[in-house]
């Protein structure tokens, strides 16, 4: 079983903190919406992720609402910047 990248297993205690987690997730893809439980989406459903490891996204995805998101507003808007969803085209 593949292990959680260590930028995933950091304690998270800044902004920068919080934010290096979140594009951690994305670059594994292992991103997903942080109203549900990890274990739920990533254990049940990938086989590379152990039920440890998701219980420990599930306790670092807490602490993020603690941090300022600038103009992504939340941890969750953050991750839909850096995968350039729900940007809109100018014209």
């Amino acid at each position: 079983m593949k292990t959680l990248c260590e930028d995933l297993c950091k304690p998270i205690q800044t902004d920068a903190d919080a934010k290096r987690f979140v594009e951690a997730l994305v670059k594994a893809e292992l991103d997903w919406h942080f109203d549900d439980c990890a274990v739920d989406c990533l254990h049940e459903t990938n086989p590379h992720v152990s039920r440890e490891d998701a219980e420990l996204l599930n306790a670092q995805r807490d602490r993020l609402y603690d941090f300022k998101w600038g103009s992504a507003k939340c941890p969750i808007g953050y991750v839909l910047q850096l995968r350039g969803w729900g940007q809109e085209e100018t014209v």
